[in-house]
């Protein structure tokens, strides 16, 4: 590893102010981010830049805010530009009246294809951002 790449690296604390950052922009369309442990920890084992999470994520957004606002929903986020992928579980919360959009893990591959037989394989739309 390089030193720079060190340095760069996320830590819980930040991961969790990037979620608060973005849970913002969502619970304007009624949905709630909701960064499990698991998550948390390929966000820090997968280097994943600050930049690189924040940008897919307000890309899912901007891009497809109605289309996942459905109940028990399986997505696979694919940012084009940044090569990550991220697959996604929807669920209504009916005692908030939300949808909570649950990121399950994280993978960054420049192969477009193996993130689309990805999505397939498991059954999940493609959302390409």
């Amino acid at each position: 590893m390089k030193f720079s790449n060190l340095l760069e690296r996320l830590n819980y604390k930040e991961i969790k102010n990037i979620e608060q950052y973005l849970d913002k922009f969502f619970n304007e369309n009624d949905i709630d981010l909701k960064f499990s442990g698991h998550f948390k920890k390929r966000i820090i084992r997968r280097e994943i830049e600050k930049n690189e999470l924040i940008d897919t994520f307000l890309k899912l957004y901007s891009k497809y805010k109605q289309k996942i606002k459905r109940d028990n929903y399986k997505a696979f986020v694919f940012n084009i530009s940044n090569y990550l992928g991220i697959p996604i579980v929807i669920e209504y919360n009916k005692s908030k009246d939300m949808f909570n959009l649950y990121p399950k893990t994280v993978f960054k591959n420049d192969e477009e294809d193996k993130m689309i037989n990805t999505a397939k394989k498991n059954d999940e739309d493609l959302l390409k951002v």
